[in-house]
């Protein structure tokens, strides 16, 4: 493995990222909130304080949870408006497929993401089947950051 020289800077993984839109955002917070106050709303229409303790310590953890995965989407979208740029991403490895049932089936792929302005690299890229199934040599529109060289595709 060769070492980073001190001026030199640090490469990290590429990494596919899941930019959410303000209305997507906003309801996404709402339903956070609603998983947030579920157990003092119980207290305050409950007998008492113990009955909005059972459901506030099933749901609190759940919309702490939701805020926080919604405030990191959000940042995603942000950073990818402001410094993002137009790519092309061509597959060059369908490394298998998984879900099916009640899930819709993900393709999970390898992708050489290249264009102006963006050092070639290659990543792990996960994208919802369609039909015709993904192939070799298909390509599709993303976004990226060159900083960390973080991706999210666009549909």
């Amino acid at each position: 493995m060769r070492r980073r020289g001190r001026n030199e800077p640090e490469q990290t993984e590429p990494r596919q990222l899941t930019p959410l839109g303000p209305v997507a955002g906003a309801f996404g917070y709402c339903v956070a909130a609603g998983l947030i106050l579920t157990g003092p709303v119980f207290a305050l229409v409950g007998e008492s304080w113990v009955s909005g303790l059972c459901p506030g310590i099933c749901t609190l953890p759940f919309g702490v949870g939701l805020a926080f995965a919604v405030a990191e989407w959000r940042r995603s979208a942000t950073r990818f408006a402001v410094a993002g740029l137009a790519a092309t991403a061509e597959i060059v490895a369908v490394d298998g497929i998984r879900g099916g049932g009640e899930d819709p089936e993900v393709a999970e792929l390898t992708v050489r993401i290249s264009g102006t302005g963006v050092e070639t690299f290659e990543a792990a890229c996960e994208l919802r089947i369609r039909r015709p199934p993904w192939a070799v040599g298909d390509t599709f529109e993303v976004v990226v950051d060159p900083a960390d060289r973080s991706f999210a595709v666009l549909y």
